[in-house]
């Protein structure tokens, strides 16, 4: 589920000489200590110490050039500067890969970019190598963590209780939305389908609440 700014979206940035912004609701990594309460992917307890991500060098050097940029940022407030770095940092290199690729190639049509010998669009050497060790470690100490496939479970029933109850009933839907609804399938389904899709999470448990029913999370919440 991803951030909306109708719809619960996250703080507005700070003014950057004061501080930067606070991490957003799904960190890559997690502080030592129990999280606040907040969007369901982030009500978990923490899994996975941030001194553990720092083991992996991808992990390792955006923290460098997060910290070089803010000394004086406490590890909380540093973390979100860490996961813009390491986004920006990725992105940036996946498009300079692919620029360079394809000057390379000089595709004439789509064919010619089909018979490519490599994948034109991808990341350099270097940062898919680092992509793939990162990906390691995070499914090794989180992603496959009891807790967070229980959030996992979790988020799947709500989004699919969603997706029931507003194509049984679209009249269910917001004034906006119902107002937008397509007559005809499957631009139907999928207009609902659009709704959800940009749900913050914590809007997501709102509506799941206010549309079905009760729902346990894993926090209480």
């Amino acid at each position: 589920m991803t951030s909306s700014s109708t719809r619960g979206s996250s703080p507005l940035l700070r003014v950057r000489t004061v501080r930067p912004p606070p991490a957003p609701p799904v960190p890559a990594v997690l502080p030592a200590g129990p999280l606040p309460a907040g969007p369901l992917p982030a009500v978990l307890p923490a899994v996975l110490s941030l001194d553990e991500a720092r083991t992996v060098p991808l992990v390792a050097e955006g923290w460098a050039a997060a910290r070089a940029r803010w000394p004086d940022c406490s590890d909380a407030d540093l973390l979100g500067e860490l996961i813009r770095d390491q986004i920006g940092r990725m992105v940036a290199d996946l498009l300079d890969e692919s620029r360079r690729r394809i000057a390379a190639a000089d595709p004439a049509s789509a064919d010619d970019i089909r018979a490519a010998s490599e994948p034109l669009i991808a990341f350099s050497t270097a940062m898919a190598a680092a992509e793939r060790e990162l990906k390691r470690f995070m499914y090794a100490k989180l992603y496959h963590h009891p807790q967070q496939i229980a959030v996992a479970e979790q988020a799947r029933t709500i989004v699919a209780g969603l997706a029931e109850a507003y194509i049984a009933d679209p009249d269910r839907l917001p004034d906006d939305w119902r107002a937008r609804l397509p007559a005809d399938e499957p631009a139907r389904t999928r207009h609902i389908g659009d709704f959800i899709a940009g749900m913050t999470d914590r809007y997501a448990v709102a509506r799941y609440r206010e549309v079905i029913g009760p729902v346990d999370m894993p926090d209480g919440g």
